[in-house]
């Protein structure tokens, strides 16, 4: 069985990158951006195409997030349920209905 990363931190890591992306591309756009050697000059409509490809991304990481929560969350509560002992319960219920 291969061991592999949880879903929720990949989407943590991902999205701190595309932030720090968003961040930079924002920073260009506004003209503050460092121009790194080797690296071609993008029209502002091109860096708008990045930025939006990137704020969707961002959104879909949200989603991902918010659904792997909603699991833990899910699993947390059915575990409880699991590890609960309800013998005493029905026992004094079924007790009390046959009285």
């Amino acid at each position: 069985m291969a061991v592999i990363k949880n879903k929720k931190d990949l989407a943590e890591e991902q999205l701190a990158q595309y932030s720090e992306m968003k961040s930079a591309l924002e920073a260009k756009l506004r003209g503050e951006g460092m121009d790194v050697e080797g690296e071609e000059m993008r029209s502002e409509s091109e860096l708008r195409g990045q930025l939006n490809e990137v704020e969707s991304k961002i959104q879909q990481l949200e989603v991902m997030l918010a659904n792997e929560e909603e699991k833990f969350k899910n699993w947390r509560e059915e575990n409880v349920r699991r590890k609960h002992n309800y013998i005493p319960f029905m026992f004094y219920f079924l007790k009390g209905r046959c009285i």
